[in-house]
């Protein structure tokens, strides 16, 4: 509902899962008419090589292998906090 020139969507969700979940990414990402139409998407996953045409022209696919050397996440430390609790919140 917010107001937005461009959108983008990241997802981890193979398409292998269930094709169909697509439809709140296409939804969010305004393509229309396949994102509020399920018919539409059904017709166009029907047709593979269309399919795969539209995705070629709207997605990026990476795998973890092709981006791990891009991420660099820092070191992560764990601190153990002791809380002491009243005798109404034990």
């Amino acid at each position: 509902m917010i107001p937005r020139r461009y959108s983008f969507a990241v997802t981890g969700t193979p398409l292998k899962a269930r094709i169909e979940d697509l439809q709140g990414l296409l939804r969010f990402l305004k393509l229309e008419p396949i994102g509020s139409n399920r018919a539409y998407l059904a017709r166009l996953l029907a047709e593979v090589p269309t399919f795969v045409r539209v995705c070629e022209q709207l997605a990026a696919r990476t795998v973890k292998a092709q981006v791990e050397s891009e991420l660099v996440i820092p070191p992560q430390h764990r601190f153990v906090v002791p809380v002491d609790f009243t005798a109404v919140e034990k």
